[in-house]
């Protein structure tokens, strides 16, 4: 079967845990008989395809450079140019090649293969990796499970939003904002109402997939993301550092994570906390730092390479997922795992329930008292937690390796009968 996966992005554009999962995907699938190719925009990048492992990735010209391996605004991808060069890509290379299914990963590409598919017959699943078809703001899930309305829309996400993101924003700023938000609202709406097209629909989680489910999708698969078992679960010496690595965004937790400090350094003096990644909350956690005194024991390191990210978990003695907003997934929970590095991760996040709570590490709530107090038991029984993580090993390679592999196999073949 010839599949042709969509993402947006992909390596060496890697801005977060998708790119890598649609990598991994790729790879694993490819060993089961499946003719894999990954499309996506080059941005600038010289080669126009390249041969990865047992699949191909082709990048078609854009019109939009990616300088200084900084994201793009969701502009460049939800604007008629966008629909319609990615439509036309899409389908000349269905064209060229007998693709038999589309696979989107993400949500911008679902328009060029609905395209593709009334024009050219051809199947579509698609793997809802955040929850933008709901709300494009998204900071109504810092407070439930359930998408806001259009008047709270406007009335609480946005204010919220200004008041986070845009402080000192002239009213012109604000008023662009604004319309902005119209038209992301809009965008949101459009492409949810393209869902009812798609054959088979995919969630990261039951956790996501409920969440999607109150807002009126429903019909959804849940398959986690998957790791690469070929080179991970590897033995490394332990430092007492603990790793955050994800946006410094409200909905991330590294707040929450930071105000928890103190407590844990009660206990563990010795402990040093590095935060990976960039936000809107980096300039008021460097403050908040220098409030509690703690600035010595911390370290913001920018964005990091996602191999040098493993290394680095792999001689941390403890990861964190803080999560407080409804995380479809938490990659770096799984990374940990795959590295024999216990996690601490809050109920918030899709993957906590396939976490083995006081085996592997901590499930916790989502606030600086609970995630302190998960940190310390991670701490105080390391070793055991450790060994307990090698122990699984194969259960770990097999929830997230072949499972994941043989189920969207069966996906793919009984969408192609259907």
């Amino acid at each position: 079967m010839n599949v042709l996966l969509l993402s947006e992005y992909f390596k060496p554009y890697d801005f977060g845990g998708s790119e890598w999962s649609t990598y991994y995907l790729a790879k694993g699938l490819s060993k089961k008989n499946f003719k894999l190719t990954i499309l996506t925009p080059n941005y600038g990048r010289a080669h126009s395809n390249e041969n990865v492992y047992n699949f191909e990735v082709i990048r078609f010209p854009f019109y939009k450079k990616i300088k200084n391996r900084k994201q793009l605004s969701p502009f460049w991808q939800t604007n008629i140019i966008w629909l319609l060069w990615t439509s036309f890509y899409t389908i000349k290379y269905c064209l060229q090649n007998q693709v038999d299914l589309i696979h989107i990963q993400g949500k911008y590409f679902l328009p060029a293969a609905i395209v593709a598919k009334f024009l050219l017959g051809k199947k579509v699943i698609i793997t809802l990796r955040d929850y933008i078809l709901l709300c494009p703001l998204g900071l109504c899930f810092l407070e439930g499970d359930k998408a806001c309305t259009l008047p709270n829309y406007f009335i609480s996400d946005l204010r919220k939003y200004i008041s986070i993101y845009m402080q000192g924003a002239s009213r012109y700023q604000i008023f662009i904002q604004i319309l902005a938000s119209i038209r992301a609202r809009l965008v949101s709406y459009f492409l949810r109402l393209l869902l009812m097209f798609v054959d088979s629909k995919i969630a990261l989680s039951k956790l996501e997939k409920d969440i999607y489910k109150r807002s009126g999708v429903k019909k959804m698969t849940v398959i986690a993301n998957p790791i690469d078992t070929d080179h991970l679960l590897k033995s490394w010496i332990k430092n007492k550092k603990v790793a955050f690595a994800g946006r410094l965004t409200p909905g991330k937790g590294p707040d929450v994570l930071l105000e928890s400090i103190p407590t844990i350094l009660e206990k563990y003096p010795e402990v040093s906390f590095y935060f990976f990644g960039e936000g809107v909350l980096k300039a008021r956690l460097i403050t908040r730092a220098m409030s509690l005194k703690i600035s010595h024991k911390i370290k913001f390191g920018g964005r990091i390479d996602h191999q040098n990210l493993l290394n680095f978990i792999s001689s941390s003695a403890v990861t964190a997922v803080p999560s407080i907003w409804p995380e479809p997934f938490g990659r770096v929970a799984l990374e940990s795992l795959a590295m024999s590095t216990p996690t601490v991760v809050t109920t918030r996040t899709g993957i906590a329930k396939s976490i083995k709570n006081k085996k592997w590490g901590r499930v916790v709530n989502p606030t600086p008292e609970s995630i302190a107090h998960g940190i310390i038991y991670v701490l105080d029984n390391f070793k055991a937690l450790r060994q307990n993580i090698k122990k699984d090993k194969f259960e770990i390679q097999d929830r997230w390796g072949a499972q994941v592999y043989n189920s969207y196999s069966k996906i793919y073949r009984k969408v192609m009968v259907q």
